[in-house]
């Protein structure tokens, strides 16, 4: 047989949890909500584009970004061999799924020496993203 005390306990521990099952839902989908606005960019290197030794002096690759940013984004491209800067690109691109691939070319010194790192540093949004490749000697 159960007392009024037994009885206003139970009432306590049912409200408590349906207010934490509350709570906890409400969270969740914000949570869910949330990881929907999730803000970033894609860099890459077309693995076809490029080969890791040099015909020549002048070294040709392409790349790609790709926005998953929630507003149109300003992009800074600069490309570095080793520490040397030796390309940069500046673009826009519009929210998110928008893709843009493109070409860079340019010259390598003859007296270059092997390995060399090739660097793709982009930056939008203060974020920064990175790729490289290496150059490995001359064909």
């Amino acid at each position: 047989m159960q007392t009024e005390k037994d009885t206003l306990t139970d009432e306590i521990f049912g409200k408590a949890a349906l207010t934490a099952i509350v709570i906890g839902v409400a969270v969740t989908l914000i949570l869910i909500l949330q990881a929907g606005n999730e803000s970033y960019s894609a860099l890459y290197l077309k693995p076809d584009s490029y080969s890791n030794y040099l015909d020549g002096n002048t070294i040709s690759f392409i790349y790609g970004v790709q926005c998953f940013e929630t507003k149109r984004t300003d992009y800074n491209l600069r490309v570095f061999l080793n520490e040397t800067q030796v390309a940069q690109k500046e673009f826009s691109l519009g929210g998110k799924g928008n893709v843009v691939e493109d070409n860079i070319s340019f010259e390598v010194s003859p007296n270059t020496v092997f390995p060399v790192k090739v660097s793709l540093l982009l930056t939008a949004n203060n974020k920064e993203y990175s790729t490289h490749f290496w150059l490995k000697g001359r064909k």
